[in-house]
């Protein structure tokens, strides 16, 4: 066991502590903010004393999934000889109605682990293996602890998806028409040209038993109207086909993609439909050429920018700052 001595650099400071016996990680606490609209950085109060030969490994802690946050570097790596208070750094997805954590909560978790020595050498030849080149996805088998990062992942998109389009389409839980006169319910679901599924049917009407035809449906949704979890329930899978669209279009790539721009995107195609995304065929080369800048101002270009206004500024910027 070693022994990680730290400073508080307040006296209102919290002290870091395991959750838990036996947890590999200790939590840190929020002691002051600031920001703006873009970013926020939390200052965790202490100073530690790192033991020479380990680092600090800085994570999020599981709860920013239910915030509209994310890690701003994904993992911050505190050496041994850094004296200075150790802070983390937060980009807000949701820039008006933002879930942060406050002065005070649990915001970051931290690792202690122990350091390898490395010498680096370069060489002209590298051994083979059967592997050899083959990246992201080559051997198809994923260990149960890649899936359930890969889950999480998924889930963090679909909950700040919903966050985003919510913004943008608005909630209304009674059938109206949109701006183009079709019959609209919940998170922008336009009930003529996306018809409610009969799954969702069961999910809508519950124990009652409903079928028929579509405009059948939309007159019963027309009396009772959804839920507030049905609406969610549509979007996700809404969203869901957007996904599969846009991985059919930019194949291993999306994955590469920050969630923030695949928020942008996934927004794009629900607004546009299949067809209407892929018309930005310039857009769409810049994206898989990883020309962001050039590919938002195509978009802010188009003439559907100008018809969605805040919309596209809004996924553009997006795209532009990843």
């Amino acid at each position: 066991m070693i022994k990680l001595k730290f400073k508080l650099v307040t006296p209102e400071a919290k002290p870091p502590q395991y959750s838990r016996k036996g947890d590999t990680c200790f939590d840190l606490f929020c002691r002051k903010i600031e920001g703006d609209e873009r970013f926020i950085k939390y200052y965790l109060g202490v100073k530690l004393q790192i033991p020479e030969g380990f680092a600090g490994y800085l994570y999020p802690r599981s709860s920013i999934i239910k915030k509209d946050l994310i890690m701003k570097n994904s993992i911050g790596i505190i050496e041994c000889d850094y004296r200075g208070e150790v802070c983390l750094v937060c980009w807000k997805t949701n820039k008006d109605q933002s879930a942060i954590y406050e002065v005070g909560d649990k915001c970051a978790q931290m690792e202690i682990r122990e350091k390898l020595d490395v010498e680096l050498q370069e060489v002209d030849e590298l051994n083979e293996t059967e592997r050899g080149e083959g990246g992201f996805g080559s051997s198809d088998i994923l260990t149960k602890d890649d899936n359930e990062i890969l889950e999480k992942e998924f889930h963090s998109l679909i909950y700040n998806s919903i966050l985003q389009l919510e913004k943008h389409e608005g909630l209304k839980l009674k059938v109206y028409k949109c701006t183009e006169g079709k019959q609209t319910i919940g998170i922008g679901r336009n009930l003529e040209d996306n018809p409610i599924t009969q799954d969702e049917c069961d999910i809508i009407f519950k124990d009652s038993y409903i079928k028929g035809s579509n405009d059948y449906l939309i007159k019963a949704l027309i009396d009772v109207g959804i839920s507030k979890k049905a609406a969610y329930t549509l979007a996700e899978n809404d969203i869901k086909k957007a996904i599969k669209t846009l991985t059919n279009i930019f194949k291993g790539k999306w994955i590469l993609f920050s969630q923030q721009r695949q928020i942008a995107l996934i927004d794009m195609v629900f607004n546009l439909g299949e067809a209407g995304f892929k018309k930005f065929k310039k857009s769409i080369k810049f994206i898989k050429g990883n020309e962001w800048g050039k590919a938002s101002k195509e978009i802010l270009d188009s003439k559907w920018a100008k018809q969605v206004g805040k919309r596209a500024l809004t996924i553009s910027k997006q795209l532009a700052d990843g």
